[in-house]
């Protein structure tokens, strides 16, 4: 199955040390290579550059496929697992008779967001209409934020009708921590720089699947959640519910 990935100049060691690493070998990537300047901050204007060119590639992939044939989209900044297996991937779509299934933001089973790092989608009229909107308001908007953008297109009454969430095992940094012990990718969100994004999945990577490991592991995030301001923005979430702001898509 085809998954396409946009690659930057600032995000090429993360493609070459992680992403590539455990590739399931039934996946064909489809690359696309960008040439901006930049270190790929998050909101950066190289960062809002990407975004944008992973909505216009998937779109012109929709262009080139057959009808309902389907098709991943995955952020770089994502670790495999050995036990991803597209087929697994694919029958979660099929089983959930939606078009859609992206990575959920949140481990919270009432917060629909969705993160658009990393989805499986079918060729329909519905992923080619929103993704087109989802364009459309990016290139309005003075800041482009193709998460926030699908976050305010998608309707909650399409919810396990059109579109969905995948489980957690499809893991996002901004849903928990630790990481579940069935994770089949790790997707270092959360963060602002691509330093961070790099010292996140060398520290999981390292010690995630031993058990006295993941007590280090759990050390190690806190500390870099807390010197970051990041953990001062959770306990501020805890308090305050409804304040769900923050580099979560990043």
């Amino acid at each position: 199955m085809n998954m396409l990935a946009v690659i930057s100049p600032s995000h090429e060691q993360l493609y070459r040390e992680f992403f590539l690493k455990n590739l399931p070998a039934d996946a064909t990537v489809l690359e696309k290579h960008l040439q901006t300047s930049g270190k790929g901050d998050y909101l950066a204007n190289d960062w809002q550059t990407g975004v944008t060119t992973k909505l216009r590639f998937a779109l012109e992939h929709l262009d080139n496929s057959g009808p309902d044939s389907k098709f991943v989209l995955s952020d770089i900044d994502i670790l495999f697992y050995p036990s991803l297996s597209m087929t697994e991937l694919q029958r979660e779509l099929d089983e959930r008779k939606v078009d859609i299934l992206f990575q959920a933001e949140s481990a919270d089973p009432d917060w629909h967001e969705v993160n658009t790092g990393f989805y499986i989608a079918r060729n329909t009229p519905f992923v080619r209409g929103i993704l087109t909107k989802a364009l459309e308001l990016c290139e309005r908007s003075g800041t482009k934020n193709d998460q926030t953008a699908m976050n305010s297109i998608l309707d909650p009454a399409d919810y396990n009708a059109k579109w969905g969430l995948l489980p957690i095992r499809y893991y996002a940094r901004s849903q928990c921590f630790p990481p579940p012990r069935d994770i089949v990718l790790h997707h270092a969100n959360c963060t602002h720089s691509v330093a961070q994004k790099c010292s996140q999945l060398r520290r999981v990577e390292k010690y995630n699947h031993h058990p006295v490991g993941r007590f280090i592991l759990i050390a190690q995030e806190m500390w870099a959640y807390a010197i970051d301001g990041r953990l001062l923005g959770l306990i501020r979430r805890r308090l305050m519910p409804g304040a769900r702001s923050g580099p979560g898509a990043g």
